[in-house]
């Protein structure tokens, strides 16, 4: 039950501010447009995910050939799919079933790819070579690409469990990632920048420690764990931290209080 309920939160915690939804509400034409366009997408996912799963499920049930090969497979479930695909449907209609569920994967990793070839132009690159060209930054994201599917290569290669590569990437997302970009979004000033960075370290240890050294007591989800020790250390941190001066990587204009963010005083 623990392992149950931890990881639905670490799940959630790992899809909230994915790469591929912020790419596409960044890219909506206004906020107007963000808002629906998530909206719509949440309304289609409550009503075809279900509807999807018990159709996939009875039909495997039904069908004896999927349930064998499941056996089989020493009870990997994730040949369930395939095997429905292959048995009890026609070739032409599981073609375009297979096409769509690779062009759904697709589309994410192309967002994720692009999420991490901005960052690698603009927050790293420009800001050692602010006068770079458009070229050389059109080359630092195609180095960045490239190394980014390599490094995706040798882990589709390591981890054939769907289910366990998820896992290991929704521990490290939700305990490192999801209060930072909070922060960054909702209130951002100076007095944050230590506090931020503090919470972050804290979480990706914290993951680490419960993960590897630990080797997950009591199966309580280590992405939770982490996420939990980051928001402690984020709000203990907060009132030590806000009075210290910023160190000189810091530019005076990052120094100045968001309109969005909470008064110094």
């Amino acid at each position: 039950m623990i392992h149950v309920v931890s990881f639905f939160f670490t799940v959630m915690l790992g899809e909230m501010l994915a790469a591929p939804f912020v790419t596409r509400c960044f890219i909506s034409k206004d906020v107007q447009s963000a808002k629906w366009g998530v909206a719509g997408a949440g309304v289609f996912l409550l009503l075809s995910l279900p509807l999807t799963t018990f159709v996939l499920g009875t039909a495997g049930l039904a069908d004896s050939g999927v349930a064998q090969a499941v056996l089989e497979a020493d009870g990997d479930v994730q040949v369930a799919f395939p095997t429905l695909m292959r048995t009890a449907f026609h070739p032409i209609f599981a073609g375009v079933m297979i096409a769509a569920i690779i062009a759904a994967v697709m589309s994410s990793a192309d967002s994720c790819l692009s999420c991490l070839a901005t960052v690698a132009m603009e927050d790293v690159y420009r800001q050692v070579k602010p006068a770079a060209s458009d070229v050389q930054l059109l080359r630092v994201a195609q180095g960045t690409t490239l190394f980014a599917g390599i490094v995706a290569t040798c882990c589709a290669y390591f981890f054939r469990d769907i289910i366990g590569i998820l896992g290991f990437m929704y521990d490290f997302w939700g305990s490192v990632i999801v209060l930072p970009f909070l922060v960054g979004t909702f209130c951002y000033n100076r007095t944050w920048i230590y506090p931020t960075v503090s919470a972050m370290l804290a979480g990706l240890a914290a993951t680490l420690t419960w993960r590897f050294a630990l080797n997950i007591p009591g199966d309580f989800s280590p992405g939770l764990f982490g996420f939990l020790v980051a928001l402690v250390t984020l709000l203990v941190t907060f009132p030590l931290t806000r009075q210290l001066p910023l160190l000189g990587m810091f530019t005076p204009e990052d120094a100045m209080t968001s309109d969005t963010g909470i008064d110094e005083s």
